[in-house]
């Protein structure tokens, strides 16, 4: 609903980095040039169509809704978000608008075969290290653009002079900011990864706070430990909540500008706590009982994690199933329905004077919400279905035609090559195996979490 909505931001880089270590890093499917392509093109398949469908709508909404519209910058913007680079340059956002983000997924997704390598032989305390000074950086950088805001402003007095927000704005939007999240989630989901299979050691005891709540044993301490993460998982819980509902008082008694300051600088401080948020809900996970375990285990029933049962509820799974065309068509259906709220009202659709004039000129009241909101959810729902999936689907289809064929060149090779040997060494020794299809890289076997169902419901039928 928008209480905080810019927190949320930094959790979804930091997010992205645990499931990519399980189905990457873990799995060492990013260990070849294969690999790297077959990853990057499952991405490119995941963002691209939705991504493109929202560029294109928001450009429409341009010309809709703005009474003057400058073609020049407007272009410029647009081809700018066209080839991801408006993170880098913020100027050329108008256009794409919350697409920004994921710009900075794009480039992210490029450097993650890198950073899984460079990550992999690391120990738990150089990772834990590297996401503290990754954390370090990004809140730094927030710190010198704010500084250099106050600066400017002391020194040069006119109103083309940049503010403090206009600074934490330029900060939340930017590559140089978001890049490090980015590396950090993947640095968490190495951590976690290594946490949740083979448990804590001691030598990290006086390292880390994570030995305070994880340890090795046998059921009886997962447990405990289970139960430990999830009182820390419901407790940040509530406190991240608190923080959100702050900023609606902070917007009504300060104003906007107060509120974005202030929601911006707890999304740049706070990512320890959304880190080990994170961390918490995938501890809290424990094995159900097995049959023959049943009623040892009713003796010590496991402690219950209301965080992950709430994120587990059907309607939030189903948003989840469809959250990348929520977030990128939500701005565009808004705009069409006040829209059509301004030409109700006052016979003229126009909203603004030109693109850079955030103030409407006609605004929806809070009684159109639950009608904008299920719009959007109606109109996701279907580019999802009908756009998104396959889109996605046919352009994997293509990568994996191409491996085929990679494949069936090998399997002749390898074949040529095995009937020399034959030829050269006498029947009756073995020959190498050829290539199978189980060999290649990316195939439909990739499992999030564990689960098939989750698998293809989140990636499609090749992940």
């Amino acid at each position: 609903i928008g209480l905080e909505y810019l927190q949320a931001v930094s959790l979804f880089f930091l997010l992205s980095g645990i499931p990519l270590a399980r189905l990457y890093s873990t799995t060492n499917k990013v260990e070849t040039w294969g690999g790297c392509r077959s990853f990057w093109w499952k991405r490119f398949a995941r963002l691209a169509p939705m991504y493109y469908l929202a560029l294109v709508f928001n450009l429409f909404c341009c010309f809709a809704t703005a009474e003057k519209l400058a073609l020049k910058p407007t272009l410029e913007s647009f081809w700018g978000c066209a080839l991801l680079v408006q993170s880098w340059f913020p100027a050329l956002i108008n256009v794409g608008g919350v697409l920004w983000q994921i710009a900075v997924f794009a480039f992210g997704y490029a450097l993650f075969p890198a950073v899984s390598r460079a990550a992999k032989p690391l120990g738990l305390r150089a990772l834990l290290c590297g996401m503290l000074s990754l954390y370090i950086f990004s809140a730094g950088y927030f710190i010198y653009l704010c500084v250099a805001a106050v600066d400017e402003s002391k020194s040069n007095e006119s109103s083309e002079a940049m503010n403090v927000t206009t600074a934490a704005w330029i900060w939340h939007v930017h590559c140089i900011a978001r890049l490090p999240q980015f590396v950090a989630g993947v640095c968490l989901g190495e951590v976690v990864e290594r946490l949740r299979i083979t448990g804590m050691t001691y030598e990290f005891n006086a390292v880390t706070a994570f030995t305070v709540f994880y340890s090795e044993g046998e059921d009886g301490g997962a447990s405990l430990a289970a139960r430990r993460w999830s009182l820390c998982a419901d407790w940040l819980s509530v406190f991240l909540l608190a923080t959100a509902l702050l900023s609606p008082l902070i917007r009504a008694y300060f104003g906007t500008s107060a509120r974005d300051m202030a929601s911006i600088g707890l999304e740049a401080f706070l990512l320890p706590l959304h880190a080990l948020w994170l961390a918490a809900i995938v501890f809290a996970y424990h094995r159900r009982p097995e049959q023959g375990d049943v009623g040892r285990w009713r003796r010590r029933p496991l402690g219950r994690c209301y965080t992950r049962e709430v994120l587990s509820w059907k309607p939030l799974v189903f948003l989840g199933d469809i959250s990348l065309a929520i977030y990128c068509l939500h701005i565009p259906v808004l705009f069409v329905y006040t829209m059509a709220v301004a030409y109700v009202a006052t016979g003229d659709w126009r909203l603004t004077t030109s693109i850079d004039d955030v103030d409407l000129r006609v605004r929806a009241s809070y009684i159109h919400m639950p009608l904008q909101w299920s719009l959007v959810l109606a109109v996701s729902f279907a580019a999802n279905k009908l756009f998104e999936q396959p889109l996605r689907k046919l352009i994997i289809s293509k990568s994996l035609c191409d491996t085929d064929g990679a494949l069936r060149r090998a399997n002749n090779t390898a074949a040529g090559r095995n009937g020399e040997e034959r030829e050269g060494k006498g029947e009756g020794q073995e020959s190498p195996p050829l290539l199978s299809k189980q060999t290649r890289v990316g195939d439909a076997d990739d499992r999030l979490f564990g689960a098939e169902s989750m698998s293809k419901r989140v990636y499609g039928t090749y992940d």
